[in-house]
């Protein structure tokens, strides 16, 4: 039966002594079970996931074995109706002789008394269980402090201290706790002071702000050791040991600029940080801070070369959509997906329980028309339209009048229904207002579908909204591949009319919910899309006029890279580390193999020593600043590469929002150089900065002599600034840069492009000071 129960045999004669359900045995997870007979009592203890992070313990009887009885032989063990290729798996049989009653110790850390292991007592043995208070794992780097107990049996269930005093007068177990804690080595150079909110010793897992504080005439310039940070108030999750050391420089007028910094490119200390001598716009405290020249206005050498009239304006990192233009041929060119991606309506954690509705909250990746792309003239009267080929029965959605992720309007058409988690079968219409979403009342109509078998329904279908302030229109047609020319049917249309005023002004965009395959290709009737589906032929209407179209027939297609753009790793093949790169109908790169390898380092010794694939651009020259968009949509490594001259000889900044841990590259910005095959870090794992999943952010780094400079910024959140600092070999004028990932799914690249940077100082504008006419 479901559960544990324990039977007897006595003379070929079964019966169940107990039964229960209190514990499942859950699959794939490993238990100890322990037993103990004393006489005609037997009692158990069962440890589930003993070597987890949570393990479970249950306790079992006492129950006495009343009736026939065995009063000698042997152990065994027994596997009922399991599978040969799953079966359960023993590691280990063990047999004690006790005298009285017995006690299990455990502990991770420490020498408890009494010992780890079973241990006997006489019986109503007053027992005193302890264990240190503290244990040093590694002097001045790790030790663990005692966190109570938990016990079972005659122990009590939980204890705080490292003492533990009861009456043993039943098989009983007693764990000790422990939360580790890491040592902080905190150090100020000449010029300034450092201070942090706590340590030397700080438990793991706690966050520590560390302040390095200039002296009069001094400014704080960076941090090294476990972070390259610029920042002076310095926040650090404490997953490991760390050392940090402040370093100042001379600033003796005081405007923030470094004395040597000023002295190089002016001469002089005549400069105010605000000051622009260059006129690019940009202020002589920003030059500093991204690393260029503040005499030299930096021009653009390298672009990625992509242009789309679309945005990717999801941030739920379970929707990226994989949407590229793809030419099927006989006229089907367009945006196409295939990657099944979708949230059911009762799919909260995104979006909020409160916001759930019924036929309306499920949720689809989507493309927008760009904002500089849209007039708002034409928000209140104009008619759009779009149409979809399906190779899925899964959801097409066209959205207009969209403010924001929380504030729009959506048509979809459906080729499958039956449940309130999925879109209608048919045609529908949806909104979300401030977050919550609705299906418009007396929008449903099931009378039209998409249908990737063109049977039942369509698989081709033209969807036009007409709005005209708060009243709309929708129009959906169906192609008929069977009239004598193959076109959109006028028979077949349908058309839903209703008034709402929750938006005024928006764009429109397109998604697709679910689609993908269909178990067998389903090209038919002239219509080549097998699979997933595509949009093309996007015509926006205002005053009779078109005011906005979209084709995609000058679009690059998902391999089109731009000139000089190549693969690092280019023939490795598929599912390596050649990686999965394409461009996307929204005019980025993508990056969607999900390869890596495992790093040599540890969660206390972390490395980023294994490479990843890399797309690499044209030269950028000797001296560059580089400026990247990414949208990482999973939670590992997501970078750039510079310096590259071959695969064996180039360094490389990855950022990671996953956790530490052994075998990966450590959360944050982790710092690497690859020289003649070999790693090493500068840094790895400085959590001064972790991206948030589906959040996109940009990056300006500069390389100027060797002197690096790094900037990020979240681009929904542009005024909270993280920046580093290091240094490393110059570049020559072969080196290239490029786009990397690490384990990655669903990278998007936004833009990547490179600007020149002199050599040599640019010399300020000549000035005369200090002159007296007399």
């Amino acid at each position: 039966k479901q559960g544990w129960s324990i039977q007897k045999c006595v003379n070929l004669v079964f019966d169940q002594i107990a039964a229960g359900n209190n514990f499942i045995p859950p699959l794939n997870v490993p238990i100890d079970v322990y037993v103990e007979i004393m006489a005609n009592r037997l009692v158990a203890f069962i440890i589930s996931n003993p070597t987890g992070a949570s393990p479970q313990r249950f306790t079992l009887g006492p129950f006495d074995i009343t009736g026939s009885t065995v009063d000698q032989g042997k152990i065994g063990i027994l596997s009922w109706a399991q599978s040969a290729l799953s079966g359960t798996q023993v590691d280990f049989v063990r047999v004690y002789q006790i005298s009285g009653e017995s006690l299990f110790v455990d502990s991770a850390f420490g020498t408890p008394d009494p010992p780890v292991g079973l241990n006997s007592f006489p019986l109503s043995t007053v027992v005193t269980s302890a264990v240190e208070n503290v244990v040093v794992v590694i002097p001045n780097e790790v030790r663990q402090i005692n966190n109570g107990w938990i016990g079972t049996g005659s122990v009590p269930a939980t204890g705080s201290t490292n003492q533990a005093v009861f009456t043993l007068d039943t098989l009983s177990s007693i764990t000790w706790l422990w939360r580790p804690e890491y040592y902080l080595v905190i150090n100020a150079n000449t010029g300034g002071t450092v201070t942090s909110t706590l340590g030397p010793w700080v438990p793991a897992g706690s966050n520590v702000t560390v302040t390095a504080l200039a002296n009069p005439g001094y400014v704080f310039t960076k941090w090294s050791g476990d972070s390259l940070s610029s920042a002076s108030a310095l926040t650090v999750l404490m997953v490991k040991p760390s050392t940090l050391t402040a370093t100042f420089a001379a600033d003796s007028d005081g405007d923030g600029l470094p004395d040597d910094w000023e002295i190089t490119h002016f001469g002089n200390l005549d400069q105010k940080a605000a000051d622009d001598p260059d006129r690019d716009g940009v202020s002589n405290a920003e030059e500093y801070a991204r690393g260029s020249d503040p005499n030299f206005a930096e021009t653009l050498t390298v672009s990625d070369g992509l242009i789309s009239q679309w945005t990717n304006t999801q941030r739920d990192p379970a929707l990226p959509g994989q949407v590229g233009v793809v030419d099927f041929g006989s006229g089907y060119r367009g945006a196409y997906d295939n990657s099944n991606d979708s949230r059911f309506a009762n799919d909260a954690p995104f979006v909020g329980t409160n916001n759930l509705a019924d036929f309306a909250s499920f949720q689809s990746p989507r493309l927008i028309v760009r904002s500089n792309l849209w007039d708002t003239s034409w928000d209140a009267v104009f008619s759009a339209s779009m149409e979809f080929a399906v190779g899925d029965n899964d959801g097409n959605c066209f959205y207009f009048r969209y403010r924001d992720e929380q504030n729009w309007y959506r048509v979809t058409v459906c080729g499958e229904g039956g449940t309130v988690t999925r879109p209608p079968l048919g045609i529908s219409v949806q909104r979300r207002v401030n977050g919550a979403y609705a299906e418009i009342p007396g929008t449903e109509d099931p009378g039209l579908a998409t249908d990737p078998l063109d049977t039942t329904g369509y698989k081709r279908v033209r969807v036009t909204v007409n709005t005209t302030n708060e009243n709309f229109e929708v129009r959906v047609v169906g192609w008929n591949a069977f009239l004598p020319a193959p076109d959109f049917d006028p028979a077949s249309e349908h058309v839903i009319a209703f008034t709402d005023a929750s938006h005024s002004i928006g764009r429109i965009g397109f998604g697709f919910w679910g689609q993908g395959g269909f178990g067998a290709p389903t090209a038919t009737n002239g219509i080549p899309i097998a699979s997933g589906a595509l949009v093309d032929n996007i015509v926006v209407t205002v005053g009779g006029s078109n005011v906005f179209s979209e084709n995609w027939e000058t679009a690059a297609l998902t391999n089109g890279f731009p000139a000089g753009w190549t693969n690092a790793f280019a023939g490795a093949g598929p599912g390596t580390i050649e990686g999965d790169w394409q461009v996307s109908a929204h005019g980025t790169f993508m990056q969607l193999s999900n390869f890596g390898s495992n790093t040599t380092g540890s969660a206390l010794e972390p490395k980023a020593d294994v490479d990843g694939p890399i797309l690499l651009a044209p030269s950028p020259g000797e001296n560059y600043l580089l400026e990247i968009g990414f949208h990482p949509f999973d939670d590992d490594g997501i970078g750039f590469v510079y310096n590259f001259y071959d695969t064996n000889n180039y360094s490389r900044v990855l950022f990671v929002s996953e956790a530490t841990a052994d075998g990966r590259i450590p959360q944050g910005l982790s710092v690497s150089r690859k020289r003649d095959g070999q790693w090493s870090d500068v840094v790895a794992g400085d959590n001064a900065f972790v991206y948030r999943p589906g959040q996109p952010f940009a990056v300006e780094f500069a390389n100027n002599n060797g002197a690096c400079r790094l900037r990020a910024r979240e681009l929904d959140n542009p005024a909270a600034v993280y920046e580093w600092q290091w240094a490393d070999d110059a570049p020559t004028g072969t080196n290239r840069f490029g786009l990397a990932t690490w384990t990655e799914t669903d990278a998007h690249f936004l833009y990547a492009r490179a600007f020149r940077i002199p050599t040599r100082i640019v010399p300020g504008e000549f000035r005369i000071n200090g002159v007296a006419l007399s």
